[in-house]
């Protein structure tokens, strides 16, 4: 009977938890600092960069660094009704492990290349410089891979969307961005 009881139980919860899982709101905190992107037409015909850095009321305040006309903008004050995208970079990340992988390929692929074509012994200093020649080429495309970014944005729909102050015990203050459902 306590089986019975207990596989009754756990059928319950499971068909109970994806509706528990959809009645929670999804919650996105933005801390000061945090890359977001941006559509606001009034500012400019494109999405922009910026760093979040406060809301005051229904107004975002922005470190976006543009030209607006012939003016330089360091600070954007943006009311939230004029904003029609926003964006939240979850991750950015260097592209130097893909840049040695294909440095690293060009390497063998030359020393391939030389092997087949140039004829010769192979001996001890001959292979030396392959690895050279490999090593080299793997750095190159190491430091060029690294002079560019990944990033992934999350976008965050306009629509239910409520941003609130929320306090943190150790990190002061920070925005809580709310969706609801």
């Amino acid at each position: 009977m306590n089986a019975f009881r207990v596989a009754t139980l756990l059928v319950v919860s499971v068909l109970l938890t994806p509706v528990a899982l959809l009645a929670q709101e999804d919650t996105l905190v933005l801390e000061p600092g945090a890359r977001i992107r941006l559509l606001v037409p009034s500012i400019k015909s494109e999405e922009f960069v910026a760093f979040y850095e406060a809301v005051h009321g229904d107004t975002i305040v922005v470190d976006a660094e543009l030209w607006q006309g012939d003016v330089w903008k360091p600070r954007l004050r943006v009311p939230l009704t004029e904003v029609t995208a926003l964006e939240v970079c979850r991750e950015r990340h260097s592209n130097a492990g893909k840049g040695a992988l294909f440095g690293g390929l060009t390497g063998v692929g030359a020393v391939a290349a030389a092997a087949l074509y140039g004829g010769g012994t192979w001996d001890g200093e001959v292979w030396a410089r392959a690895a050279m020649v490999v090593g080299v080429a793997t750095g190159v495309g190491a430091l060029i891979g690294s002079l560019s970014h990944k990033e992934v944005w999350e976008a965050v729909p306009l629509d239910g969307l409520r941003i609130e102050p929320s306090r943190h015990t150790t990190d002061g203050v920070s925005v809580s961005v709310s969706l609801r459902l």
